[in-house]
């Protein structure tokens, strides 16, 4: 009797071993599993801001040659721009309601755009105005069928509704948008309902807001890492602590970066800059390390105006942070 139980014992400890290391080898190759190529979209639109030049930021990228610098890297990478239906010129003015309607038509196509580009890419959106969020997170949020996780890299809080709102400038809504706050159209976009549940939303960077948006982010209980703790703590610190609550109760994530939320100085091509930003190097070493994460489905880059960059700071800093999550 003894004998048999030493050896029952001795198979489900193997038996145990055996199962560890098959989990450890599944685990190892979704870590380290081929990525997709890169599918870029250049979402050309700015009527969601009070200033419309981030419209002209896809083009302006392409004639800086970001296409061909990451084509001859990886000739798999796709790239097309989305053009808008009512181009802003210098003498058009569109009301709040005309602005409305170009934002929900916009971001419909492109919330469409999205979905279908990431069934065989990995999808890069680059902006255009931050209103653009709302197309590219609601595309990846209604083709995910468990919850979606978002990190929201940006100076400011964009959580305004119409009631809130003291510019009417609707790159200020598109979180509280996909948070299942603000116009109907822009939150039934693409699908009907709310497209992120508030537990697995973390903004990064913060330093510029307003009380109503503030209230509301208070009152959903979303997870803010304002600039001041980002600098006493370390950027590092605080994203991995922020990819561990997107990545807690989802299935996948995106990171949407806002250009304002990088110190100025470093880069001046946008259009809402806040002084005391992130360092780039920063966000690209952050990019470089999570690109091969499982869970890590989009990356949004948005708010880059052409007109104020200064010899070509900002785009160079762009074309990094896009090398940053090429295959390697």
């Amino acid at each position: 009797m003894q004998n048999f139980i030493s050896v029952y014992a001795s198979k489900l400890s193997l038996n145990k071993i055996s199962l560890e290391t098959k989990l450890k080898a599944k685990l190892s190759r979704e870590h380290f599993m081929p990525t997709k190529p890169l599918g870029l979209i250049g979402a050309e639109f700015g009527w969601g801001a009070k200033r419309h030049e981030a419209q002209f930021g896809p083009q302006a990228l392409e004639d800086f040659g970001l296409r061909s610098f990451l084509q001859k890297k990886d000739p798999a990478i796709h790239w097309e721009r989305l053009k808008v239906s009512a181009s802003y010129q210098p003498n058009k003015q569109l009301d709040y309601a005309e602005r409305l309607i170009e934002v929900q038509a916009f971001t419909q196509r492109l919330a469409k755009e999205v979905d279908e580009r990431r069934k065989n890419y990995f999808p890069v959106i680059l902006g255009g105005d931050h209103s653009i969020a709302i197309g590219t997170w609601s595309g990846m949020a209604a083709s995910q069928k468990e919850a979606f996780g978002l990190i929201w890299i940006d100076a400011h809080m964009d959580s305004h509704t119409p009631q809130t709102t003291p510019s009417q400038a609707i790159h200020g809504m598109p979180l509280a948008a996909l948070l299942g706050y603000g116009e109907p159209e822009l939150v039934n976009l693409y699908a009907s309902g709310t497209k992120l549940n508030p537990q697995n939303v973390v903004l990064v960077g913060v330093r510029s807001f307003e009380s109503g948006e503030a209230a509301l982010l208070k009152q959903l209980n979303v997870k803010i890492y304002y600039m001041d703790e980002v600098k006493a703590r370390g950027f590092d610190v605080v994203f991995q602590e922020a990819l561990s609550k997107v990545t807690a109760h989802t299935k996948g994530f995106g990171i949407s970066i806002d250009i304002d939320s990088i110190d100025p100085i470093l880069a001046p091509g946008t259009g809402a800059p806040e002084p005391d930003g992130l360092n780039d190097q920063d966000i690209a070493k952050m990019l470089r390390d999570v690109r091969n994460h499982p869970q890590f489905k989009a990356l949004e880059i948005a708010e880059f105006d052409p007109t104020r960059d200064n010899e070509n700071k900002t785009a160079k800093i762009i074309q990094k942070l896009v090398e940053s999550v090429l295959n390697k």
